[in-house]
């Protein structure tokens, strides 16, 4: 299981190419992680664009210790896996945001103060019902090893 990692690794295909290694036949290997696809990476892309650069920041997390390294959609996570041997048996959400641990999170990042945390806080679990009629977040998929026909060489 990757539980919000595959986006900080640095070589993604490699980490695939060893899963698919490693997995016994018939083995699952399951990755949830941020999508690109998602409202929030697509709002901080726009605001990126016109010179907002504090949301698209922080989603990278730049700055931080282990920041993203690369950002997918369900579709290039899956030609990803494809292109390592590896094949989607399903594909899936979670919630773009949840209350709890919200608080924590936000302040993970040191460089922002209190009162831009509550602002931020306040207005994200107030967005929490909207969100959720929105597109996602936060995708999970699961990979196999691709089934092979005669020996593997």
């Amino acid at each position: 299981v990757f539980n919000d990692v595959f986006q900080h690794l640095p070589h993604p295909e490699r980490a695939m190419r060893a899963v698919r290694d490693r997995l016994a036949p018939g083995g699952l290997v399951a990755i949830n992680l941020p999508i690109a696809s998602g409202v929030f990476y697509r709002t901080a892309s726009v605001l990126d664009r016109i010179g907002m650069h504090g949301p698209f920041d922080r989603l990278w997390q730049r700055g931080f210790p282990s920041p993203h390294i690369s950002y997918f959609t369900q579709p290039t996570l899956a030609a990803l896996a494809a292109s390592c041997g590896m094949e989607e048996r399903w594909r899936g959400f979670l919630p773009s945001l949840e209350a709890s641990g919200l608080w924590a999170r936000l302040r993970y990042d040191r460089t922002a103060g209190f009162l831009k945390s509550a602002l931020t806080w306040s207005i994200l679990r107030a967005s929490i019902p909207v969100l959720s009629s929105m597109s996602p977040d936060i995708g999970i998929q699961i990979f196999t090893p691709a089934r092979t026909e005669g020996p593997v060489a």
